[in-house]
């Protein structure tokens, strides 16, 4: 019985030798050099130059793929991104690199300083315009539970797919960003088991690995917390689509053109068919003016005349195509929404409208909203996903 066990893991043994060799045959040479530096700098070079030695938080093999991040540039005299990438090497031979994507992303942001610091943390800092504005913290386990808790398995699993899109891997990473509270002609890193201590001209900040808040100098930075929307289902599956790279936007863009001619073809049959819709009903819905009792209406048309030393609200818009429908350009007042504060005593700050825009097609309509800027300063802001920030804020 000992020998027959013996025979059964020698020819286990020869095996895996076996397919170890027919791999090392069959794979793509990618890249050879002194070390793994060097020979993925070659491997990788056809879409990014690496910068630096990579960090790599799991060791390749022959037949296992490892992961790495490093430091890159697409050309010369661009700032430098952060990216992934998923190795298979053996004696300073680079095999196969898959998976290559460009973690930050930033056109404005230079990152640099790439460090790691306990079992499975990376740091950078994020330079603009000559100053470094940010730390940045990369959880290398993937990004935090909490984040897609509460969402139904088929939204998780469309967020897998997205990760694994955008960053090489299913479950992405935990990303944590401090921004400076004043920016920092200098940014040095020193880790310290699993902390990290970060060195900047007003002070230190320390970090440790897997914490939000930091244990030192939490006054000079602002931890920007991680959140996220659940996705849609058919704006996400065009999305996704769109994103494969043997697909790309143009397709898509033709399939929307079809499909939008559809639909509105049917809505017209629909309308033509069974007659207007009930404008005033539907706009109720779409303003959220749930109330539509007599004093309801009559306190929102008492808001709506406009104040003569104040100017405000302003005049009603003139209608542009068709009959007027009931309430069509007549200001609505924005009151009792939990998003949208106003001065006591003083007139609403915001009012809504909306307007037909297209003779043939009722159930269309645009809605217009003004504000007072006596009252309101709006600081408008770039998105992080669309348009995605240059700066990495």
């Amino acid at each position: 019985m000992l020998k027959r066990h013996f025979h059964s893991r020698a020819r286990i043994a020869a095996l895996a030798a076996l397919a170890g060799g027919v791999l090392a045959v069959l794979a793509p040479d990618r890249g050879r050099g002194d070390d793994l530096t060097a020979a993925l700098a070659e491997a990788v070079e056809e879409e990014v130059l690496l910068l630096g030695q990579p960090v790599v938080f799991r060791e390749p093999s022959a037949l296992a793929y490892g992961e790495a991040v490093f430091l890159g540039i697409v050309d010369e005299g661009e700032p430098a991104d952060v990216y992934y990438a998923a190795v298979r090497a053996e004696d300073g031979q680079v095999l196969d690199v898959r998976d290559l994507r460009n973690l930050t992303r930033t056109s404005s942001a230079d990152e640099g300083l790439l460090t790691v610091f306990g079992a499975d943390h990376v740091a950078f800092g994020s330079r603009v315009d000559g100053r470094f504005d940010a730390i940045v913290v990369l959880g290398l386990r993937g990004e935090r539970a909490e984040l897609t808790a509460d969402w139904p398995r088929r939204a998780r699993l469309q967020n897998a797919v997205s990760n694994y899109q955008a960053q090489g891997r299913r479950r992405g990473f935990d990303r944590r960003r401090y921004a400076l509270e004043v920016p920092s002609g200098t940014l040095s890193f020193a880790a310290e088991g699993e902390r990290l201590v970060a060195g900047l001209e007003q002070g230190e900040v320390v970090l440790q690995a897997g914490d939000d808040t930091p244990t030192a100098g939490a006054e000079l930075v602002r931890f920007e917390a991680p959140a996220k929307g659940m996705p849609g289902t058919l704006t996400w599956v065009v999305d996704t689509v769109r994103s494969l790279p043997f697909v790309g936007p143009e397709p898509i863009a033709w399939l929307e053109h079809r499909v939008f001619a559809l639909k509105d073809a049917l809505q017209r049959a629909y309308y033509t068919a069974f007659g207007e819709p009930d404008t005033e009903q539907e706009v109720a819905d779409e303003l959220g003016l749930a109330d539509l009792s007599e004093e309801a209406t009559r306190r929102r048309a008492e808001l709506a005349v406009t104040d003569p030393e104040l100017g405000w609200p302003p005049a009603q818009l003139d209608p542009v195509v068709r009959s007027p429908e009931r309430g069509e350009g007549e200001w609505v007042a924005v009151v009792d929404d939990p998003f949208v504060r106003s001065y006591p005593g003083a007139p609403p700050a915001f009012y809504t409208t909306f307007l037909q825009v297209d003779p043939d097609r009722p159930f269309t309509r645009v809605y217009v909203v003004t504000w007072d800027p006596r009252a309101v300063q709006l600081r408008v802001m770039t998105g992080t996903r669309e348009p995605e920030s240059a700066t990495g804020a």
